[in-house]
């Protein structure tokens, strides 16, 4: 996915060299392949689809013939397929959001491997889809499982009707193939008013599931045994366990770990209508594994994402009994915390990741959204409404600014983090101490030599910055030591101290410890892990240090500059504190992939005249091609991190 321009060329070129080819048979990734905007048709009376329109807040099911256009042919299932209206506050009867069922008239049809999809009408973003694409996308990076999608343009009876998103149905196919597991109970939360917080309703079964209940079966499994009691005894105990039990108890029925990652993610991208939103839980869906009361909840409809790139880290921990809870447990909340550091990381800034993703894919589908006879957006009241290119425009605009800038302000607030109160108590929790990479920005990520940022209250009685070499030991009457040795400071402020870790410190378990004017400022010391290597990326450039843009790209065979943190041991000299004199290469050979393809790396080590900076010097493969997004793949000591250029 993040190399979509090299495939495509890749393909183009194999077919140009040996000519006439016979494709492999199409497979559920190729219909779910975001590199294109796949193209779905619909065949279906005129009076079924008016009749599905009309009364489109209905579950009514109609016949269509289905087909999908895969390499110029359009195939589909032998039979015709069930259609209907889909949704909750995004239906629509002039754009309807569908289900596509495969096997509604036939219990045996399927197709690619899977019994439905579903075409979502992103009614509720103005973007047309890019928010939820991009939040899925992020998710999957930072290791959950998500539906896959793809844009879509639909066609009903020969007739182009709008842009969708084909996006994968969660379904028991989709567990099977994600948490390896078909024994289990699938149930989709349905929004009920009054909100929920996952507060303890009261000891009847009937109040937590059922098809007019919050938990509603989606699987035949959970829809022969509805399993109220098994949701009335997980809230009761989320509620009513002692603190002292209380991980040991919830986690018979919650997997917390997955629970403060997917939250921590909700609020990286300001999800203001997810687990913990504005109008209590929304948009998930809950797996209740086979022969087990443990739950894993998934994510699902990320289209009120990207609300405002100052949204708080903490918004509405202490709301959600659950959450709250959990954050008064230090290894729950040290979770949720390096979850949204990581997910910093991975986004980026300006030029980064979901910057990157998000300008691809506003030009990806720009087109066929402009010529949308129907494209839809949030109107007056929410409500789904006629939308316009301008909006279209408008939409991109924010989306590009939160892009650009959460990750910067997400890093702000972790400087300071939310001090949410726990469960039963009036009291403030502080903010767990951290140290991180800070090429990365990623937790724990240390090594000898390495450029890294602590984190906590009260550092420093001011802001200052070392101005010569070597770099000082002491600034601003401030002091950190790693297993005792003095390291050399970079910045000091009274939330963030910036440091070298000395190159005399051993991988291991470290202790860091700091003081102000003589007096202990880490309380408690941080420990943590150094490794021998933890590459981070700082920033790939042309020779002559000029940025790499989409307007000026780097081109094939150039000699681009990687500036890199963590590589490790090097040959030759290398003082702590002091600036590179010369050459000194890492001991560990680096290797650099570009776009899928071998870069030759001419140098990697410390960047001379800098101290703790490295520097890979690599000459782009001749395979490059055009590419606002070519991913960047440095890997040291068995150790990867990833970057974005553009390309031409």
């Amino acid at each position: 996915m993040l190399v979509r321009a090299v495939r495509a060329a890749a393909l183009l070129l194999f077919v140009l060299v040996l000519g006439s080819v016979t494709l492999p048979a199409q497979t559920v990734e190729d219909i779910f392949n975001d590199n294109v905007i796949q193209e779905i048709y619909l065949t279906v009376r005129p009076s079924d689809w008016q009749g599905l329109r009309d009364n489109y807040e209905l579950d009514i099911y109609y016949p269509a013939v289905f087909t999908w256009k895969y390499n110029g042919k359009q195939i589909g299932p032998d039979s015709e397929i069930g259609i209907k209206s889909r949704g909750t506050g995004s239906r629509s009867g002039i754009k309807p959001s569908l289900k596509l069922d495969m096997n509604r008239f036939d219990d045996t049809q399927e197709f690619l491997g899977r019994k439905s999809f579903v075409l979502r009408n992103n009614s509720q973003d103005a973007t047309s889809g890019l928010h939820e694409r991009l939040t899925m996308l992020l998710a999957a990076r930072m290791g959950l499982p998500v539906v896959r999608e793809a844009p879509a343009r639909l066609y009903i009876n020969g007739q182009f009707f709008g842009m969708y998103s084909l996006v994968e149905s969660l379904d028991n196919q989709f567990i099977k193939h994600n948490l390896n597991d078909s024994t289990g109970y699938l149930y989709k939360y349905a929004w009920v008013d009054p909100p929920f917080w996952f507060t303890y309703l009261g000891s009847s079964a009937g109040l937590y599931s059922g098809d007019n209940f919050r938990f509603q079966p989606e699987n035949d499994l959970a829809k022969g045994n509805p399993s109220g009691a098994v949701f009335e005894a997980m809230f009761r105990t989320i509620n009513q366990a002692s603190d002292a039990d209380f991980v040991n108890a919830v986690s018979q029925y919650v997997d917390l770990n997955a629970f403060m990652t997917q939250i921590a993610i909700e609020n990286f991208t300001a999800d203001n209508d997810g687990m913990i939103g504005d109008w209590g839980c929304n948009n998930f869906y809950t797996y209740r594994f086979g022969g087990k009361t443990l739950h894993r909840f998934l994510l699902w409809d990320k289209s009120e994402t990207f609300q405002t790139t100052d949204f708080d880290i903490g918004r509405h921990i202490a709301m959600n009994k659950l959450s709250q809870r959990a954050w008064a447990v230090p290894e729950l909340q040290k979770i949720y915390l390096d979850t949204l550091a990581r997910a910093a990381a991975l986004a980026g800034g300006p030029g980064g990741w979901a910057d990157t993703e998000a300008a691809y894919e506003y030009n990806q589908i720009r087109a066929g959204v402009l010529a949308d006879p129907n494209y839809l957006c949030k109107g007056p009241g929410g409500m789904p409404a006629r939308c316009t290119a301008q909006q279209y425009e408008d939409g991109n605009k924010i989306t590009r600014q939160f892009t650009a800038g959460r990750s910067a302000n997400v890093k702000a607030q972790l400087a300071n983090p939310p001090q949410t109160p726990p469960a039963g108590s009036g009291a403030y929790k502080a903010y767990e101490l951290r140290a991180v990479n800070a090429a990365s920005f990623v937790p724990n990520d240390i090594a000898p030599g390495s450029l890294i940022s602590i984190f906590g209250s009260g550092l420093a009685g001011s802001t200052a910055q070392a101005s010569s070499f070597p770099l000082p030991t002491q600034l601003a009457n401030v002091n950190v030591k790693i297993n005792g040795v003095d390291a050399p400071l970079l910045y000091v402020s009274p939330n963030q101290v910036n440091l070298q870790v000395p190159f005399e410190i051993a991988p291991g378990n470290v202790i860091i410890t700091a003081t102000l004017n003589g007096v202990t400022s880490l309380t408690p010391p941080i420990s943590t892990t150094v490794s021998a290597a933890s590459p981070g990326i700082f920033a790939i450039v042309h020779a002559d240090g000029s940025a790499i843009t989409p307007d000026n790209p780097a081109k094939a065979n150039e000699v681009v500059l990687v500036y890199a943190n963590g590589l490790g041991a090097v040959n030759g000299t290398a003082v702590t504190g002091q600036p590179a004199s010369g050459a000194a290469s890492t001991k560990s050979a680096a290797t650099v992939m570009v776009g899928g393809f071998a870069g030759q790396v001419q140098y990697a080590g410390l960047a001379p005249g800098f101290a703790g900076l490295y520097q890979v010097n690599v000459r782009l493969p001749s395979q490059v091609f055009a590419s606002d997004r070519t991913m960047v793949l440095l890997t040291i000591a068995g150790l990867s991190i990833p970057a974005n250029i553009s390309t031409r």
